[in-house]
């Protein structure tokens, strides 16, 4: 009687223990995807308002193609074409603008990266953090700001170039 009474303790203390930790699993996972859907909203949301605030005005190419996005921090430059890239330039150009119709244009200098190669389909990142604090005014550091984008290199069919404008 005693053998059978502690075996339907056991039995019980089990289902117990295996339902609480069933029970507590579910809540670290409900907990991990509350915590995941929240950054991740944060993060597209942010994304999503960046690049509400950098449209692409104007680009012109010769003998490259490009895909080119700015997210408000870096460019994002993927090659289209069918050949690698060689001895590439970028320069990046932050062109602060007066709202004082009296004051004339503010110009950054152009900050210039340089990469090897890249191969036809490749991405490569250009960041455009450095030209962000110095070269603005104080009253316009919470204003969008224009950026210019220029990219040359050698290609088999010689020197190709592509030029943006972000406003």
């Amino acid at each position: 009687m005693k053998n059978m009474t502690y075996q339907c303790i056991r039995g019980k203390i089990k289902n117990s223990s295996q339902k609480n930790s069933a029970r507590f699993l579910l809540i670290i996972v409900t907990l991990c995807t509350i915590i995941l859907l929240s950054a991740t909203s944060d993060t597209f949301q942010s994304s999503q308002t960046t690049s509400q605030a950098y449209k692409l005005a104007n680009a012109s190419s010769i003998g490259l193609k490009t895909y080119v996005e700015f997210t408000g921090n870096q460019f994002l430059i993927i090659n289209h074409s069918a050949f690698d890239w060689t001895n590439v330039k970028f320069e990046v150009k932050a062109t602060p603008v007066s709202d004082n119709s009296s004051e004339e244009m503010l110009k950054s200098e152009p900050v210039v990266f340089n990469a090897p190669r890249i191969r036809a389909g490749g991405t490569y990142t250009v960041s455009a953090t450095s030209l962000a604090a110095g070269d603005r005014p104080r009253a316009q550091t919470a204003a969008p700001m224009p950026y210019h984008l220029d990219i040359s290199c050698d290609t088999p069919q010689g020197q190709s170039f592509w030029s943006g404008h972000w406003q």
